[in-house]
């Protein structure tokens, strides 16, 4: 009997390695980024997004930029940086497009850290964290980020 768990882990390993191995100076190919895009479209990357605290405004993230919890942006462990990504809170239903520009620290135990704006949109602001999809995207529909 086949684990659903052993598929959806090794589709993200597959999405981690094909994102880890294509990067040339901090930019992706985009034939890498379909094929990253396409290893978690089946049904995303699934599991626990936590937020950044609101005391680390105006700290630089990893790509240079500062934090700004107004702006739609994440932490994740090993996508590639300017990634765009949509999250979608499972309960509820709520989605928003962010950017990656910064990284998980080694311990977390979320898939994706959000900024506030970002974590107010899905509704998880008063509980802390909540469980999402993550599904790669081209970029936001709205370039107002």
């Amino acid at each position: 009997m086949i684990d659903t768990r052993s598929i959806k882990y090794f589709g993200l390993l597959f999405a981690t390695f094909v994102a880890t191995f294509v990067m040339a100076d901090g930019v992706i190919d985009p034939v890498a980024k379909q094929s990253v895009a396409v290893a978690t479209s089946q049904k995303g990357l699934v599991g626990r997004a936590s937020y950044y605290h609101h005391t680390l405004r105006g700290l630089r993230t990893a790509n240079g930029e500062r934090y700004d919890p107004k702006k739609l942006t994440a932490a994740h462990r090993r996508l590639p940086l300017d990634t765009w990504v949509k999250v979608t809170r499972l309960r509820g239903g709520q989605s928003v497009v962010v950017k990656i520009n910064d990284r998980l620290p080694p311990r977390s135990r979320a898939i994706i850290d959000l900024s506030t704006a970002a974590a107010r949109k899905l509704g998880m602001i008063r509980i802390g964290v909540a469980k999402v999809r993550l599904e790669i995207v081209d970029g936001p529909e709205d370039e107002s980020h």
